[in-house]
């Protein structure tokens, strides 16, 4: 069993231990409760003319498996995700086979996947931080180093065996002579881009500070407002034109969730997102993993100690995404901050005029869009026995019900007013979450890593979590976006909105849910429709534009002149078939269409050379003038925007490339 065990945590997998899901007992069990009452269709007939969350959560409570009933459900699988000994020393040791073949990755993943079973402050803890610091020694990096220091220094602190103090003792006096070695050498990163101190300066003034914070809307610049659209409902606009490259919104999110937080993820933070290699374990459960006892501690504080026994539960249950970005978002407001909502009982209008835009508020994420009324009858289902799973378990397995006020507990209304919260969460996160990524470097077989031109093409954006911002997801859907998102993977999943075109004032931003014009329209309107509930009617859409392979494959796509008059006519031979001026000579068009693509290679080119910051001078310009002179779509336009996505890349996730094997 325990190496069955060990397969699965190893391989990152659900649970395939039991023969059934556990939603799918909780299922029947329900419909042998509705089918004991007889009443099975009036109950169909009920579900089917329920007009709101609350409706079907007081149709289903009374059919729901009993506290016992729930809890039996999962034992005594549930037992297996515990801390425990015996699993982390068969880790530990299947680890120490891979060090001893020099298989780092995969040694220092299955040491960090030990120390999650690990019992708090035990020896065997102690043992693999003492492991753990042997492979660190043995990457020979400054930064590796200081790892193995830390690690000798957390197995000291716990139990570690006297026998093997003394080659503890050893591993650090070479340890230091390495240092010293490694000290005398420049820095890596200054010789594979000598701006980098540039590049960290561009990215936190410029990228991730808001230059002119908005007085209402906490997370923008002031030239960004909040306007309401008859059929897209919410939405942001500017105030006066803005160039390509320009940072509009710094938002953070609410909520996050790491993409595989209950499939042991080990290389990132469970706090703060950071990428990690050295992580320190959650002291209760088996599956958060943190950067450092500060983020540990503050986890704790701030939710964790509540979500915290419940995971081991939803892990058995596969849970998605949007059912633990919903338990953590009530962890989030703690029973303190649920008590102030229930006694006020109001809810809250987030877009009334002159009020605040607050993105860090509990009113902004409970008034984004649910789509509650274009859900189907299984996506109603679904959602209302998830929300009265998440409240059994904060009720009978989390210690949240625990620090309510007896007299909130007691009361006959707040079973169902939570329930009908969760609910409601279940139905506004899906379509407000935002994938947070990292870049992804191919790998080398080398231990020493650098950045080149190869590695720069073939990098590719890779989603590690999932937030809700309050703010960004007032942002709307277009094929053809005139804006980016970039996150920060070392700051709590901080989020920047950068213009990848000159926006109009007046004009609305939009961003992309799918992959723009890289699929078809039949698939982008399918995608669109399954999961945002609407139809687009972006220009892509309407005009049936060419996809994005295409538009690339045409390197010798001739460009058609805008008019400079107008604005609007296409240029045909001397005059602009709108306004019927006359056009500019076709030699002087020429001349200056050519010295942009000139331009555009030559930011190409440095983009490859690690130099993103010289890019981006040469790119805006050239942006501008794509959009100004050239009627779209057109393939170099989209070259263009996306050389200034790569060179904001190697910005905004420069560090991240540093931290690979």
């Amino acid at each position: 069993m325990a190496l069955n065990l060990c397969e699965e945590i190893l391989t990152g997998k659900f649970s395939q231990t039991t023969s059934k899901n556990q939603i799918l007992q909780i299922n029947e069990l329900f419909f042998k409760n509705l089918e004991r009452s007889s009443i099975s269709s009036k109950f169909q007939l009920n579900f089917k003319n329920s007009k709101s969350g609350e409706d079907r959560i007081g149709l289903f409570s009374e059919y729901f498996p009993t506290s016992s009933e729930f809890l039996n459900i999962y034992h005594p699988q549930v037992l297996d995700y515990k801390k425990n000994a015996t699993i982390s020393s068969t880790l530990r040791e299947k680890s120490n086979e891979a060090f001893k073949i020099r298989e780092f990755r995969q040694a220092l993943h299955g040491y960090n996947l030990a120390l999650c079973f690990a019992p708090e402050g035990s020896q065997e803890m102690g043992l693999i931080y003492g492991n753990r610091s042997a492979v660190f020694l043995e990457l020979n990096k400054r930064s590796y180093l200081e790892r193995c220091f830390k690690d000798i220094d957390l197995a000291l602190r716990n139990q570690y065996s006297e026998k093997l103090k003394q080659k503890l003792e050893q591993r650090r006096s070479k340890c230091s002579r390495k240092m010293e070695l490694l000290l005398s050498i420049p820095d890596q990163r200054m010789i594979s881009s000598p701006n980098c101190l540039e590049i960290d300066e561009y990215k936190e003034n410029v990228l991730f500070k808001l230059q002119s914070p908005n007085p209402l809307i906490s997370a923008a610049e002031d030239f960004v407002q909040i306007s309401k659209h008859p059929v897209r409902g919410r939405e942001l606009l500017v105030t006066k034109d803005v160039p390509p490259g320009t940072p509009l919104v710094v938002d953070k999110p609410f909520v996050h969730v790491l993409k595989n937080v209950l499939q042991w993820d080990v290389q990132h933070c469970h706090h703060c997102l950071k990428e990690i290699m050295d992580g320190i374990p959650c002291p209760e459960c088996v599956f958060a993993m943190y950067c450092s006892e500060k983020c540990q501690k503050e986890s704790f504080e701030k939710f964790h100690r509540y979500e915290c026994p419940c995971w081991g539960y939803l892990h058995l249950n596969h849970a998605p995404r949007y059912v633990l970005l919903t338990l953590r978002l009530i962890c989030i407001l703690q029973p303190l901050g649920v008590t102030k909502l229930f006694n006020k009982r109001e809810i809250f209008d987030a877009s009334a005029e002159g009020n605040i835009y607050e993105s860090e508020s509990y009113k902004t994420i409970y008034q984004l869009v649910s789509h509650e009324n274009d859900h189907d009858d299984v996506e109603n289902f679904s959602n209302t026995m998830q929300s009265l799973i998440l409240v059994s378990l904060l009720e009978h397995v989390s210690t949240f019900f625990r620090e309510l006020d007896l007299e909130i507990t007691n009361s006959a209304n707040f079973r169902p007013w939570l329930t009908s919260i969760i609910l409601h969460h279940l139905q506004n996160l899906p379509c407000n979450s935002i994938s947070l990524d990292e870049l992804s470097v191919p790998s080398t077989k080398t231990e020493d890593f650098s950045i080149n031109a190869e590695s720069i093409k073939k990098a590719q954006l890779e989603q590690y979590a999932s937030g809700v911002y309050t703010t960004i997801s007032l942002i709307n859907h277009s094929c053809d976006p005139n804006v980016k998102r970039f996150n920060d993977s070392i700051n709590h999943g901080r989020m920047c909105i950068i213009s990848l075109r000159g926006i109009k004032r007046g004009e609305t931003l939009y961003t992309s849910y799918t992959k723009s014009i890289q699929d078809s329209l039949q698939e982008r309107q399918k995608y669109l429709r399954d999961n945002y509930y609407f139809q687009c009617s972006c220009q892509p859409c309407a005009e049936n534009w060419p996809l994005l392979p295409t538009l690339f494959t045409k390197i010798d796509q001739k460009p058609r002149f805008r008019c400079q008059v107008c604005s609007q006519g296409i240029l045909r031979k001397e005059y602009c078939g709108s306004c019927k001026k006359r056009r500019t000579s076709q030699s002087k068009l020429v001349m200056e269409y050519d010295q942009n693509i000139q331009q555009f290679y030559k930011s190409y080119d440095l983009v490859l050379q690690n130099d993103p910051m010289e890019a981006i001078k040469i790119l805006i310009p050239v942006l501008k003038y794509f959009q100004s002179n050239i009627v779209q779509p057109f393939g170099k336009t989209y070259m263009a925007q996306d050389t200034l996505k790569r060179a904001l890349d190697l910005i905004v996730y420069f560090p991240n490339n540093y931290s690979s094997l």
